[in-house]
């Protein structure tokens, strides 16, 4: 990734252009210790972003010493200077630009507009994907993922959730990203809005539920795994104590072993999962208040 990717995504003009360094790093940097002369990388790999407190900064010092603070930042080569609206491409930088090949872009865009964009494009962007078989909805506000061996009722399940009213992101396969503190799901280029029905073939979610049915992606904060029901093996949870996780890219998600049996519809089952783990990350839990209830009648 380099620059010409954040022009492609971003209405940003560009005021100068450079060579085309690999933008490596998910974070960008405002460069303030390099700025007051502190420098500890002898390159920078990742997005400059200057606006008002920099460009503020700059204008306490006269002509010649800002030439030479932005010059020590441009001789470690970033990859791209993004300007904010508060920060005017003057003459003197777009010469130091042309000296050392950077590239120089604008836009009016406050400083923290372009942070959060740019930040989130980026991660998304430059973040490791592993992909995961499995579907993922959206029930209540919550990123559900159901995992199970095939023939266990992923599809008929999503397929009764979104009638229910529920969202469709992925069917098959779920690329899993690490974005800031989440994990970040969606389907394949591929596959996107579409899922596969055993018994009936491949479907157009969005022709026969409706445009408003499906989801480009969605936080997963709840692992589903349906099983066939063998007690001599799986471990089920009783009484809902603690609850159980799953790890994806080093993070926790709460995560629910449920045995399929027949006569049992799952979906009303994974909406009950859903609507009480929001409880329980509200602060109530249903076994700590059965505790307490028996205590009382005792």
């Amino acid at each position: 990734m380099n620059w010409k990717n954040i022009i492609d995504k971003f209405d940003f003009k560009v005021e100068h252009v450079g060579f085309e360094k690999e933008i490596k790093s998910t974070r960008m940097t405002r460069t303030g210790l390099e700025l007051s002369g502190y420098f500890s990388l002898e390159t920078i790999n990742a997005c400059i972003l200057w606006g008002k407190e920099e460009f503020n900064y700059l204008e306490t010092f006269d002509l010649n010493t800002k030439i030479k603070k932005v010059e020590n930042i441009f001789k470690l080569a970033p990859p791209v200077v993004i300007l904010s609206r508060s920060f005017a491409p003057t003459h003197w930088l777009i010469n130091l630009a042309t000296i050392y090949n950077i590239t120089i872009i604008s836009t009016s865009l406050s400083s923290s507009d372009i942070n959060t964009r740019i930040n989130l494009f980026l991660s998304e962007s430059l973040s490791k994907s592993i992909t995961i078989h499995g579907n993922l909805l959206e029930i209540y506000g919550q990123g559900v993922m159901i995992i199970g061996e095939s023939g266990m009722g992923k599809s008929e399940t999503t397929i009764e959730l979104v009638k229910d009213g529920h969202l469709f992101i992925a069917d098959d396969a779920i690329e899993c990203k690490k974005i800031f503190d989440k994990v970040m799901g969606s389907p394949s280029p591929i596959a996107k809005g579409f899922m596969e029905v055993r018994g009936l073939g491949i479907i157009d979610v969005a022709r026969l539920f409706g445009i408003e049915k499906i989801k480009e992606s969605t936080h997963i904060d709840v692992i589903i795994e349906l099983v066939e029901f063998k007690p001599n093996i799986h471990n089920f949870e009783r009484l809902g104590k603690d609850l159980q996780y799953k790890e994806i890219h080093g993070i926790k998600i709460p995560y629910y072993l449920v045995p399929v049996t027949s006569g049992k519809k799952i979906s009303d089952l994974i909406e009950v999962i859903v609507a009480n783990l929001k409880l329980i990350q509200s602060g109530y839990n249903s076994f700590n208040e059965f505790i307490q209830k028996s205590k009382e009648i005792k």
